[in-house]
C-alpha cells in the first residue's frame, strides 16, 4: 500500500485520492463500484460479503439493527493486531478495538 503520493519515486504518476470517510456514500456510488473495470480489492471483498449472504440474513441485520461495527471490532480484537496490522497481542488489540 502506498501511503504517500508525494514520495519521490512516484513523480509523474497519477493516483486517485481516496477519501478517509465514506459515510456520505450514495446508492449510486455503491452501484458504480460494482461496474468498475478494476475496483480496489477492498471493494470487491466488501461487495462479495454482501452479494453472497442470504437475503434473509441481510433483512435480519437491517430489521433488528444489528451493530455490524461491533462485530467487526470484536473480530479484529480476536486477531491480535493493531490498526496497521502489526501484531500487538490479544490484550492490547482488545484495548484498541473494543473502545
Amino acid at each position: 500500500m502506498i501511503s504517500d503520493v508525494n514520495h519521490p519515486s512516484l513523480k509523474g504518476e497519477d493516483f486517485e485520492v481516496l477519501p478517509r470517510d465514506y459515510s456520505n456514500m450514495t446508492f449510486k456510488h455503491i452501484g458504480h463500484i460494482g461496474m468498475d473495470i478494476s475496483p480496489l480489492s477492498h471493494w470487491e471483498s466488501i461487495e462479495g460479503m454482501f452479494t453472497t449472504t442470504h437475503g434473509e440474513v441481510l433483512r435480519f441485520i437491517l430489521s433488528h439493527k444489528i451493530p455490524l461495527e461491533m462485530f467487526i471490532r470484536y473480530e479484529l480484537a480476536c486477531r491480535g493486531h493493531d490498526e496497521n496490522h502489526k501484531w500487538v497481542g490479544f490484550e492490547k488489540a482488545e484495548k484498541i478495538w473494543l473502545k
